[in-house]
């Protein structure tokens, strides 16, 4: 059975801070439909209204998700999730597995056919043959073992993305200064302590990095972190007029305070 994969911090994403709770449960219903039927990603609106209380309802809610940038309206009725590919098992992988168990299952069969040992099936008689076990963990991608699994490591010394993935991020986010926040996720990833700075893939990381710093960004309409920063500095001084280049730290926890008030 394949896994509608969910990430711990989905619930802390900009996009999905900005949604509606009956949103956030029509993406999640849908997506275990998708996973259950195979369908890649893309679910019919008739199916969706199951899901929701009204007709009117539904399509409130579906294009919420797509104006946050979780669903694509396909025009033709139907949805798809964007990236379902990236995160989430696809329908060929799935059945290639299936496939895959069902012929390894004959060969054990008739390996034990032609020894003697033939018996009925029974519960969890056919775990020698089964490579996805039936609760699998939902970080391992189906289709392997545990044995397969990639282990996690620190962020290697000088360590920098592909080149291909450095390429389609500078296509995808050109406003996103690729230097600076790459100077930025090395700082960040290096100090983490133990297993929490450890990854699988640096490469799928630095990606989401990158495009978490341009969904933060776009909001506020600034072009560069310098602006920002003044920006930041300007708001204290309103609330607690100091000079800048000569703060104390009394000030400048007070201005900070101030912020959240």
């Amino acid at each position: 059975m394949p896994w509608f994969k969910v990430d711990d911090a989905f619930h802390s994403h900009p996009k999905v801070m900005e949604l509606s709770v009956e949103a956030v449960g029509l993406w999640t219903l849908a997506g275990t439909w998708c996973a259950n039927y195979l369908t890649d990603g893309t679910i019919k609106e008739s199916v969706l209204h199951r899901f929701g209380r009204t007709s009117a309802n539904v399509r409130e809610l579906c294009a919420e998700l797509v104006a946050s940038g979780l669903w694509i309206d396909n025009s033709d009725g139907t949805y798809t999730y964007k990236d379902w590919a990236e995160y989430q098992p696809m329908k060929d992988a799935v059945e290639a597995e299936r496939e895959a168990a069902r012929e390894r299952m004959r060969l054990v069969r008739a390996k034990k056919s032609r020894s003697g040992d033939v018996r009925a099936n029974k519960p969890r008689s056919s775990e020698e043959v089964r490579v996805t076990p039936t609760r699998p963990d939902p970080v391992v991608p189906n289709g392997t073992t545990e044995r397969a699994r990639k282990r996690a490591t620190a962020l290697p010394d000088g360590w920098m993305p592909d080149e291909h993935v450095r390429q389609a991020m500078a296509q995808e986010h050109p406003d996103v200064d690729l230097q600076r926040e790459h100077a930025k996720f090395t700082d960040h990833w290096r100090s983490q302590p133990g297993a929490k700075g450890r990854k699988t893939d640096w490469n799928a990381t630095w990606r989401n990095w990158i495009r978490r710093a341009a969904e933060y960004a776009a909001p506020r309409g600034y072009s560069t972190p310098d602006q920002r920063r003044a920006e930041n500095v300007h708001r204290i001084s309103q609330h607690n007029p100091w000079t800048p280049d000569q703060p104390t730290p009394d000030q400048w926890g007070e201005g900070v305070r101030a912020l959240g008030r």
